[in-house]
């Protein structure tokens, strides 16, 4: 029997649509949620990895680039990042996951810390801070300012401190995976700061 020629012409169309609409859609959810994270964030969003135009490669160029009141999103294909971060203005500084977004200190000269916090009202979340080789008292995470939040972040197998606040006040550290880290969270000249709903353990110090 002969086939009519508008049947396989739809045919045609039709896995033509199947072949191209998985990525399209791929696409458009992408712009979504870029779009319903920015309205849920406020600011401007600068993303690090990934596959988007204009994406940065590492994590201190979009800090630089940013302004109090942006977020730094950081996806986690292009992690392990091998980077010292200095936050010196309010912003937000997000990992796609936990346990896939890496910063990862292990390169970094042994006076570093892998993640310095100097200005008030930043947030932090959804990072793994890993693998700082420092020699006295380097820290993956040295908050050194007030109203920091630091959730959803696991902080392990550094050599030195996991978390130091010095003359740090009114910052949050909730929801955090602490171990395998000297000291996991160490003060000095520190108040007025809570730690709740965290998970530490073999740690050859918790809290000093």
């Amino acid at each position: 029997m002969q086939r009519h020629p508008s049947i396989r012409k739809n045919v045609v169309i039709g896995i033509l649509l199947f072949l191209l609409i998985p990525p399209m859609v791929s696409s458009y959810d992408q712009a979504v949620g870029e779009k319903t994270m920015q309205s849920v964030m406020g600011g401007n969003i600068f993303y690090v990895g990934g596959s988007g135009t204009g994406n940065y490669t590492r994590i201190q160029d979009a800090i630089d680039a940013s302004s109090s009141g942006d977020t730094v999103y950081v996806y986690d294909d292009s992690s392990p990042y091998l980077e010292s971060i200095i936050i010196d203005k309010s912003i937000t500084l997000m990992g796609e996951d936990k346990t896939s977004t890496e910063i990862n200190g292990s390169s970094l000269g042994s006076s570093l810390d892998t993640v310095t916090i100097l200005s008030n009202n930043v947030t932090i979340s959804e990072l793994c801070i890993t693998h700082n080789q420092g020699y006295h008292y380097q820290a993956a995470v040295k908050i050194k300012a007030k109203d920091t939040v630091l959730s959803n972040c696991i902080i392990n197998k550094n050599e030195w401190v996991g978390i130091s606040l010095a003359n740090a006040s009114f910052c949050q550290i909730e929801d955090c995976d602490l171990y395998e880290n000297l000291v996991a969270i160490y003060l000095v000249n520190s108040r007025n700061n809570v730690l709740q709903n965290c998970t530490c353990h073999d740690n050859a110090d918790a809290i000093t």
